[in-house]
C-alpha cells in the first residue's frame, strides 16, 4: 500500500458553491475555521489556501489553470451523480461527477480530492482513480460535521509527518466523538494492488433501488439538494487537452 505522504509546499484550492436557489451553506464559516486552524500548525507556511468563491461550473477548468493545485476542495451541495455549482444568475447547475473526474486527471500536480458535499461516495471512485485518493461523505451530511472535519482534516494535514490517510483518520476519529458524518477514504483501485478497501462502501438508497425523492424527504437540511430535477445536468465535459 502507497503512503501517499504530502509532497510539500501544498496549495489547496478551495471551490465553494452556494446557488441562491438551495438551502444556504455557512461555506464562508467553513473556509475560516480551515485557514485558523492551517495558520495554528507549524506547516503554515507551506500551505496556501486558495478560494474561488460563487464557483460557477464555467469556472473550473480556468481555476484549475491558474491556480494548479495539489489539492482540491470542494465545498457545496452534492446529488447521487452530481455535484452543484452555480450559474450566472446564481442559481444551481448539475456538473456530472465523472465528467469532473476526467478533467481532474489531467491535473498533473493533484495529489487528492476532497468532496465536502452530501452523496459524494457515489461515484467518488472516479476521483480517486483520476487522481489517486479522494476523501467522500456517505449520504446525508449536516454543515457543522462538514465544516468539523475540514477543521480536524487541515490540522492533521499542517502538523506534518503525517501522511494523507494518517491526517483522515485522525480527523475521522476526532469527528466520530460528536458528529454523524460518514466519511471513507478511496484510493485508487490498481489490479494486484491492496487498496484501502476498508473505506468503500455503497451510499444508502443511491445504489439501492430506493427513489431518490422519496429519500429527499427524509432528510434533515444538509448539504443535499432539495430539488434535483430542477437545474439542467452540463453535458458531458470529455477529455481535456
Amino acid at each position: 500500500m502507497q503512503d501517499y505522504m504530502p509532497q510539500w509546499p501544498l496549495k489547496i484550492l478551495v471551490l465553494s458553491s452556494d446557488p441562491r436557489n438551495e438551502d444556504r451553506l455557512r461555506l464562508a464559516q467553513e473556509h475560516r475555521d480551515l485557514q485558523v486552524a492551517i495558520r495554528g500548525t507549524r506547516s503554515a507556511s507551506s500551505l496556501d489556501v486558495l478560494n474561488e468563491p460563487s464557483c460557477r461550473y464555467s469556472d473550473i477548468t480556468a481555476a484549475l489553470d491558474r491556480f494548479d493545485p495539489h489539492i482540491l476542495h470542494f465545498s457545496g451541495h452534492g446529488g447521487e451523480d452530481v455535484l452543484y455549482f452555480e450559474d450566472v444568475q446564481g442559481t444551481a447547475k448539475a456538473v456530472k461527477k465523472q465528467a469532473l473526474a476526467r478533467v481532474l486527471s489531467h491535473q498533473k500536480e493533484l495529489q487528492i480530492v476532497i468532496l465536502n458535499a452530501c452523496f459524494s461516495l457515489d461515484q467518488g471512485q472516479a476521483f480517486a482513480d483520476a487522481v489517486g485518493l479522494a476523501i467522500v461523505s456517505e449520504g446525508s451530511i449536516l454543515d457543522h460535521d462538514a465544516i468539523d472535519f475540514s477543521r480536524e482534516f487541515y490540522t492533521a494535514l499542517g502538523y506534518g509527518q503525517r501522511s494523507y490517510i494518517e491526517a483522515f483518520e485522525r480527523a475521522k476519529s476526532a469527528l466520530e466523538m460528536t458528529g454523524k458524518m460518514k466519511v471513507h477514504l478511496l484510493q485508487r483501485e490498481t489490479p494486484g494492488v491492496q487498496d484501502v478497501s476498508a473505506y468503500s462502501f455503497f451510499a444508502p438508497g443511491a445504489r439501492q433501488g430506493i427513489d431518490a425523492k422519496e429519500l429527499l424527504q427524509t432528510l434533515p437540511k444538509s448539504r443535499v439538494v432539495g430539488t434535483p430535477h430542477a437545474v439542467d445536468v452540463v453535458p458531458d465535459m470529455g477529455e481535456c487537452s
